[in-house]
């Protein structure tokens, strides 16, 4: 393109004026040629730099996608696992390396005809182990007697040889109750002198929930993780009306009373010299 400028500059000092006009039509031509180059060039810079950002949108959308297909479509559990084995044998798939030195020197002692055992890998009893009752769950005996048809007709007494246990574990649903706290009064006749029992030490004065409803959202919160519409809903099926923005007040005014316990831990911890910290987020729904 320079060479071409140059050329059209010297032809341009011609004594032959249609040389001239040549020269002059050859570089105007030549300036919009370039002018019509750089805007495609442009343009070009322009459309690859759209296509990256809608290569990186569609991946954005592609992760969501199957985010939300994991999440609607995967395991019921809570805990979503990144990555689920298609087989549950894991030898298969284990890398072959060096073994230890003690099973190296088994093999090599043991006898060529003799083959070493394998010990199985062992598997889960699915849901036949040992169940264990702690000793501070509350027992509930109920004895069953037979019934009257089932004792012979001589009209003799039966004594009892021996008994059958069978032990069960059982659930009943967290209780809602009211506690209803009377205060008699009393008044000498001689001495005109009125008496009543003093109202209990209460973290929480002047309230209508008790401090056992406080700590309850505390631990259902933070804990246990549970939304407080889900506290709400739980409520709801026994017939309590509670609203979330309550329960929300209830373990805040515990918070406030556990200041302290907090600014002390925080100087500690800050009072030591390494500290270990998990920052992996866990999402919270009021």
């Amino acid at each position: 393109m320079d060479s071409i400028q140059r050329a059209c500059d010297q032809l341009a000092g011609h004594q032959d004026s249609f040389v001239r006009q040549t020269a002059s039509a050859i570089a105007a031509d030549d300036l919009a040629r370039d002018g019509e180059v750089v805007v495609l060039q442009a343009r070009l810079s322009t459309a690859s730099a759209q296509i990256k950002t809608l290569r990186a949108e569609i991946k954005r959308k592609d992760e969501r996608i199957e985010k939300l297909t994991r999440m609607t479509f995967g395991q019921k559990s809570e805990k979503c696992p990144q990555s689920v084995p298609e087989s549950g044998d894991e030898e298969e798939r284990a890398p072959a390396g060096p073994r230890p030195a003690d099973e190296q020197g088994d093999t090599s002692s043991a006898s060529p005809t003799t083959q070493p055992s394998v010990a199985k890998k062992p598997r889960g009893l699915l849901g036949r182990q040992k169940l264990t009752f702690p000793q501070h769950l509350r027992r509930e005996v109920i004895d069953l007697e037979p019934e009257l048809g089932q004792f012979c007709s001589c009209g003799c007494r039966p004594a009892l040889v021996g008994e059958k246990f069978v032990e069960k574990l059982a659930y009943r649903p967290a209780e809602v109750y009211v506690i209803e706290e009377r205060f008699p009064k009393y008044c000498c006749r001689k001495c005109n002198r009125f008496v009543q029992a003093k109202a209990p030490e209460r973290v929480f004065d002047y309230s209508r929930y008790d401090d056992t409803m406080s700590l309850m959202a505390v631990i259902s919160k933070f804990a246990d993780f549970l939304p407080h519409h889900r506290m709400q809903q739980i409520f709801g099926r026994s017939g309590l009306k509670l609203n979330r923005a309550t329960i929300w007040r209830l373990a805040k005014r515990a918070g406030n009373y556990l200041k302290p316990l907090y600014e002390a831990l925080i100087s500690d911890l800050q009072a030591s010299g390494k500290l270990f910290m998990d920052e992996t987020t866990a999402p919270l729904q009021v």
